[in-house]
């Protein structure tokens, strides 16, 4: 789902195949880092395990905006070594302590896109 002021955009999902030759691979990486390219990338669940291995890899594929949303925050000390990789490298990281299933991550949402850039993608990685 994607928040904007004007609206919700919802991706419908589609079957895919389990095979992807180096071509597509290629391509569909190319899409990704053309997506990501100066936008805002917000990971929920991004101090966890899963969200810092996303927020990790999309950083190999050029991400220079991740927004970490986290109902603790950086709390551990794999996320705090984590995070501080990731600004090494140039990226900005925001952590942002908020419980996604609340309305007030609207408001985040909306501070995100004004302060931060504006949002490319949102990754679902909370569990």
């Amino acid at each position: 789902i994607v928040h904007r002021r004007h609206g919700r955009y919802v991706l419908r999902l589609v079957k895919a195949r389990l095979s992807i030759d180096d071509t597509e691979h290629a391509s569909k990486t190319a899409n990704l880092e053309q997506v990501i390219k100066g936008g805002a990338v917000v990971i929920t669940g991004g101090t966890g395990g899963l969200g810092l291995h996303v927020a990790d890899n999309l950083a190999n594929h050029g991400a220079t905006n991740l927004v970490l949303l986290s109902r603790t925050g950086a709390q551990s000390d794999r996320a705090m070594v984590m995070i501080e990789s990731l600004r090494q490298r140039n990226v900005n990281v925001q952590v942002i302590q908020v419980d996604v299933t609340k309305k007030e991550v609207l408001e985040t949402l909306d501070w995100v896109n004004d302060h931060v850039a504006p949002i490319a993608i949102i990754i679902h990685t909370a569990g």
